[in-house]
């Protein structure tokens, strides 16, 4: 049966252990209860043994993305290992989610040389195609054509996910996430002045006020530098 000590076992072994988010981990609890709710309906199982489970408190922060120091010291950390290098670059440069860039999502067939253009896969299987910076193209050109790897980034999602993890850490971003990675290829680019309908297409946002919720702390400053104009004009 269920007990709080147990619940605290599980959330700690999957939040320092399996390098997951709190979050994640609330949906984990509300999926076994749902699978133990349908086990009880049927009378696999007398009750659910976690019905009176508690949910973890999540708290709301700002979206987070990474400063360049921040950046530089996970490069830094990552050494010379140049495919967490080129994955996490193109995470940057893309905005793609932690899936996105990963088998079986991505392959050479998605990313359009002559476009210079790289297709991702999003939620719901909703298809946007990112153009590619001079570095990004950089990147996947060397691996296509120099390296000649047989996918643009073979790597097991899970394993992928811990070992980045790792890496931040010990670059003492100790919150950061790789998710982290497509919130700062947002905000550098709606601190640039890009427009905020342009931001929400290439990162496959479902409407523009997901992406302005995400990014209404940097909207709210630019408002703020455009108004302070007025000082200098009158």
């Amino acid at each position: 049966m269920y007990s709080e000590k147990k619940r605290r076992q599980y959330c700690n072994y999957r939040i320092e252990e399996s390098l997951i988010k709190p979050a994640t981990v609330n949906t984990e609890l509300r999926t076994l209860k749902s699978f133990f709710n349908t086990l009880a309906r049927y009378e696999y199982v007398k009750e659910n043994p976690i019905h009176g489970v508690k949910m973890l408190v999540i708290e709301k922060n700002e979206p987070r993305s990474l400063t360049d120091a921040e950046l530089r010291r996970i490069f830094q950390a990552i050494g010379g290992d140049i495919d967490y290098t080129d994955l996490l670059q193109m995470y940057l440069h893309t905005g793609a989610r932690r899936s996105e860039l990963l088998p079986p999502k991505l392959s050479w067939e998605d990313i359009d040389f002559d476009a210079k253009t790289i297709r991702l896969i999003g939620k719901f299987d909703q298809v946007r195609h990112v153009p590619l910076d001079k570095l990004a193209f950089e990147i996947v050109s060397r691996r296509k054509n120099i390296e000649k790897r047989l996918k643009p980034f073979d790597f097991n999602y899970d394993y992928m996910y811990k070992k980045i993890k790792r890496f931040m850490n010990k670059a003492n971003v100790l919150d950061g996430t790789v998710h982290a990675l497509r919130r700062t290829f947002g905000s550098k680019l709606v601190q640039s002045g890009v427009d905020i309908y342009i931001v929400s297409k290439l990162l496959g946002h479902s409407s523009i006020r997901i992406t302005e919720n995400h990014y209404i702390h940097i909207l709210n400053k630019n408002l703020q530098d455009g108004v302070a104009v007025l000082d200098r004009v009158w």
